[in-house]
């Protein structure tokens, strides 16, 4: 029983950390072109949905986006 729990436990041990390692490679395209978003590491949650950054995505519209860290606010 042991020897069972044991194969069990490394078996974990290798497999789980694959699977992040797969999955720390992500392709964006905006308007048809593949973007870097290095800076901003994306989250992908457990439905595979890729959740970016809001000033990631402000910036590739040209927006400018500046934070005020004295009033907690964003211009």
């Amino acid at each position: 029983m042991k020897k069972v729990m044991l194969l069990i436990f490394i078996w974990c041990c290798v497999l789980v950390p694959s699977k992040s390692a797969l999955a720390g490679s992500l392709n964006l395209k905006l308007n048809g072109e593949e973007v870097s978003i290095e800076e901003y590491e994306p989250y992908i949650d457990k439905n595979n949905r890729a959740m970016v950054s809001v000033r990631w995505v402000a910036e590739q519209l040209n927006y400018n986006v500046k934070w005020d860290s004295d009033t907690m606010d964003r211009l």
